[in-house]
């Protein structure tokens, strides 16, 4: 494929009127061989700023919602009257 848009570039250069000198060649086949790596990479760089993009919206909603629902917590003074940190009564997990 690289090949195939270097020899329409240079058959482009040519429809146009223009000489193709071998100076010419030389530094349009160095520049396509310069920016072949990058361009290939490009797509994968996109898709990595994309999934950070994700990532920093989900970090965000999470950093933005209400606190703990107090419909949900019974919170009892003094805590942590036994040795469990956590206790969950009459758990219901789907």
């Amino acid at each position: 494929m690289p090949n195939l848009v270097t020899v329409s570039v240079f058959l482009l250069y040519t429809y146009e009127g223009n000489q193709l000198l071998t100076t010419d060649a030389f530094v349009i086949i160095t520049v396509f061989l310069l920016i072949r790596i990058p361009l290939r990479v490009f797509p994968f760089l996109i898709q990595r700023f994309l999934d950070a993009k994700v990532s920093l919206d989900r970090i965000d909603a999470f950093l933005r919602a209400s606190e703990v629902q107090n419909d949900y917590v019974r919170r009892t003074l003094p805590f942590f009257t036994n040795n469990n940190s956590i206790m969950i009564e009459n758990g219901n997990f789907y």
